[in-house]
């Protein structure tokens, strides 16, 4: 069973020199946890006032959202404005963690992750909107549910590269590759980082836990993100090149009777919204 990073008595060796997550960042998704309504916007501002290089982008799609006014955006409290605090939270989260990744995603194969990430993250904002979820919540532990994947190909590009580039037969098989290379595999070294930032406590549990099946009962979080990690996988979004068979049914029978027609009759037209936004961020 998949520990979590309280479990280890010591900090892993693997994420040793790993370069420091921006504290902007972390601040940001604390912030965030909470929902719409309770979003402090004023701390939400000052952080991200902070970061020129995400101010500039948040500028530049602010003028250039289909609704943006005829005068120019040229402030954070416009572009909250324009944009609106969801989709702003969406872009600041992806801009920066993309940015943090850095030279990384130059490599194909580590860049699979990164759009399995923002294809995960993506479906699950959508599905939570038919699921009794809080889409922005869904957003951002899909794109935050394999952050210790993602600490990887930072850490090791090229050692990471070349095990994501063998094939495998199944995702346990990929785990166990990593556990034999690295000591422990990308959940647990995701958690270890997810509790050392101090995330909150159920991003903590899906960082641990997204390849266990989720416990019976209410549909969560957990469940969500469980599913669509796999809905990735089936839309061609995987990280390594692996044998999957079709799932798509079984995936979408686990999915509350409100969401269920996003996957219906098949996965094309869910698919090409989600290829959209993965583009977007690519």
């Amino acid at each position: 069973m998949t520990t979590t990073g309280s479990d280890w008595g010591v900090r892993p060796w693997v994420l040793e020199n790993l370069p420091q997550f921006p504290w902007v960042l972390t601040r940001l998704i604390a912030l965030f946890a909470a929902p719409v309504e309770e979003v402090d916007l004023r701390v939400a501002r000052e952080l991200i006032r902070r970061d020129p290089a995400l101010v500039s982008e948040l500028l530049r799609r602010a003028n250039a959202a289909a609704h943006a006014p005829i005068g120019r955006v040229q402030s954070v409290d416009h572009a909250l404005h324009v944009l609106g605090l969801h989709t702003v939270r969406r872009i600041v989260l992806t801009i920066r963690l993309r940015d943090y990744l850095g030279s990384a995603l130059n490599h194909d194969v580590l860049k699979r992750c990164w759009q399995h990430c923002l294809a995960c993250a993506f479906s699950a904002e959508q599905i939570a909107q038919y699921a009794r979820l809080r889409p922005d919540q869904a957003y951002t532990a899909g794109l935050l549910h394999d952050l210790g994947r993602l600490a990887l190909l930072v850490n090791f590009p090229k050692s990471y590269a070349d095990l994501l580039g063998l094939a495998a037969s199944s995702r346990q098989e990929l785990i166990a590759a990593e556990r034999a290379l690295f000591e422990l595999d990308h959940c647990e070294l995701g958690s270890c980082l997810a509790i050392e930032w101090q995330f909150p406590d159920e991003l903590i549990r899906i960082i641990a836990q997204h390849h266990q099946p989720a416990q019976n009962g209410t549909f969560s979080l957990q469940h969500l993100i469980t599913l669509t990690c796999r809905l990735a996988d089936q839309m061609g979004f995987g990280v390594a090149p692996i044998s999957l068979p079709d799932e798509v049914e079984e995936i979408r029978d686990q999915l509350p009777a409100p969401a269920c027609w996003l996957l219906e009759p098949g996965l094309e037209s869910f698919r090409a919204r989600v290829l959209e936004q993965v583009t977007e961020f690519v």
